[in-house]
């Protein structure tokens, strides 16, 4: 076995056994690195499995850290599943976060209706602002979470601006189409529809982010804040496509306000310029499918 997590094969060994109050050693391991940001993996003793993932740099532990209370607060306020931590703890290169497992099947139309729901309950959390306690991450890139009292200030001030800045000094953003991001600023209140009371989201909901399980649906990953429901259910289908019934299950829960399709893909657009900013052009094509639905919210 080759992986970047058994180089601290003894620190995760050390930590399980510490949680079980047994021994526990690595025999086995499944690498899930192609479904996270960071190094990432199944390790079990062949009775006890856990979740292990690797992150690295300066803000390594703070950044795990703050992804083990945000999990803590989205159960303790919306009732909603999320893995249990067992720890976070701070390697030579960066920090180790260690959960118990978690027990996936495949997703079906009964899955798909508990995802609905679990981001139904998440909404329904209120706040008097926009904001949070702490701020977020999107794999390795930290959002600002300061509070604000208008959403349409919240979103672009800490959310589209910052990611239109960083998506030019990456050098992948072109002038034409950042001209075109910025301009929106302008009439930015409109595009952001009516207003809305702050709601706990999720922050970063596509759909690798929820597991199903026979339990119900867990939430993973998150990066929350109080802000506009459509965000969460704009970005559920990101990477790839979901099925209708989420959307008919969230309903019976909460409201998706009219409009929310002709919004859609403003609430996108940070994820499209994290994505340029990171991945780099190839990702270009959210961006210029964005610019399309704002020819159209002009109308």
């Amino acid at each position: 076995m080759t992986h970047a997590l058994l180089q601290h094969r003894g620190a995760i060994e050390q930590c399980v056994g510490a949680h079980l109050g047994r021994g526990w050693r690595v025999s086995g391991l499944v690498d899930l690195r192609d479904r996270a940001s960071h190094p990432a993996a199944l390790l079990t003793d062949g009775e006890v499995e856990v979740f292990a993932k690797l992150a690295v740099g300066e803000n390594a532990l703070a950044q795990l850290q703050a992804e083990a209370e945000n999990l803590r607060y989205l159960t303790d306020r919306a009732e909603v599943l999320t893995p249990r931590v067992v720890t976070v703890v701070l390697v030579q290169e960066g920090a180790l976060m260690i959960m118990e497992a978690v027990a996936e099947v495949p997703r079906r139309a009964r899955h798909w209706r508990l995802y609905g729901h679990a981001l139904a309950r998440l909404h329904r959390v209120h706040s008097e602002g926009f904001g949070f306690g702490r701020d977020g991450y999107w794999g390795d890139l930290q959002i600002s979470n300061e509070w604000s009292e208008s959403w349409p200030d919240f979103f672009w001030t800490r959310r589209v601006e910052p990611g239109l800045k960083s998506a030019v000094d990456s050098g992948h953003l072109p002038a034409g189409l950042a001209r075109s991001v910025d301009a929106l600023q302008g009439r930015w209140e409109a595009l952001c529809g009516p207003p809305v009371t702050p709601s706990l989201i999720h922050g970063d909901a596509h759909q690798n982010n929820v597991l199903a399980t026979e339990e119900g649906a867990v939430l993973i990953d998150p990066a929350p804040c109080y802000g506009h429901p459509e965000f969460d259910l704009a970005n559920v289908d990101y990477f790839e496509p979901v099925s209708e019934e989420l959307f008919r299950a969230y309903e019976e829960v909460g409201t998706i306000a009219e409009g929310f399709k002709s919004r859609r893909e403003v609430w996108r657009l940070p994820f499209h310029l994290a994505m340029v900013q990171v991945e780099g052009p190839r990702w270009m094509g959210g961006l210029e499918t964005a610019s399309v639905s704002y020819t159209h919210l002009r109308a």
